[in-house]
């Protein structure tokens, strides 16, 4: 008689075998079922490059982050928000939302999916022909997900929502709502850690923020642990906005970094946020 983890294997085979004569629909109910469980090795069978040289790390600002999440390997086809979302998700709660032929050998499948954590987002899935069967080139979070933006941090509110939730909060000098943003006791680290030389362009960062930028764009992200996570920001400034002193050199910085954690209730908060020294 075989065991439970015998028979876990066998129809993780039988899934595998049976994805070469499979729907796309089909193939990506087989990736959700496994990525249920945080059967990842499993996942490579359905990728189009399953085995493709993993990337050197992610950079953020002059770092190069090296990620250690169960889905790190496979960065080049799944973005961040799958990468964070996926393992370990609620398969109950996925929503199939829509199916559209964008080419004679490409589908995209769009699905809801809600994270251990709480955090909803909508994927979609890209797949192509590979060989004779249909496999998934690429897995992008939807950025419609991230508004209507919140007024409180909650489980269900990704990382990127909650930065641009405290960025449009300081654009208009909300100054207790960008707060609301922060982990406990992170507004006091961060003023400790901008203390001496830095202190200064720490306060050209608030006001900027509040008051030049009109549009803000959200660039590479990163997961080094499972429960942190690092957002690259572009801001632009309103045309025709002159600053003069000590601000205008910082004016000219218009990328930022945020640093964020999981806390124990599920939410993402605000540990920090600074400009992108590279």
């Amino acid at each position: 008689m075989l065991s439970s983890g015998q028979r876990e294997a066998r129809l993780c085979r039988q899934v595998v075998h049976a994805s070469y004569a499979a729907r796309p629909e089909d193939v990506v109910q087989d990736c959700l079922h496994l990525l249920r469980k945080e059967q990842t090795e499993g996942l490579q069978e359905h990728l189009a490059h399953p085995h493709a040289a993993p990337a050197p790390g992610i950079r953020i600002g002059d770092q190069l982050i090296q990620e250690d999440g169960p889905l790190a390997y496979a960065a080049g086809m799944l973005d961040v928000g799958a990468r964070r979302v996926l393992p370990g998700h609620l398969l109950r709660r996925s929503q199939v939302l829509s199916l559209l032929q964008i080419a004679p050998d490409k589908y995209l499948e769009r699905i809801s999916v809600t994270a251990g954590s709480g955090e909803w987002a909508v994927l979609g899935w890209t797949l192509q022909r590979v060989a004779g069967r249909w496999a998934v080139s690429s897995v992008r979070r939807d950025p419609t997900c991230n508004y209507p933006l919140p007024m409180r941090p909650h489980p269900r509110y990704a990382p990127e929502t909650v930065v641009l939730a405290q960025i449009a909060a300081l654009r208009t000098q909300r100054l207790y709502q960008a707060g609301v943003f922060h982990a406990a006791g992170a507004g006091q680290m961060e003023m400790e850690q901008q203390q001496g030389s830095n202190m200064e362009d720490y306060i050209h960062c608030v006001a900027l923020l509040q008051h030049l930028h009109h549009q803000a764009i959200l660039g590479e992200a990163a997961l080094p642990t499972r429960s942190s996570f690092l957002q690259e920001v572009a801001l632009h400034y309103q045309p025709g906005v002159i600053v003069e002193g000590p601000a205008a050199v910082v004016a000219r910085r218009t990328r930022f970094i945020w640093s964020l954690e999981l806390n124990e209730e599920g939410c993402w908060q605000v540990l920090q946020y600074g400009y992108c020294q590279s």
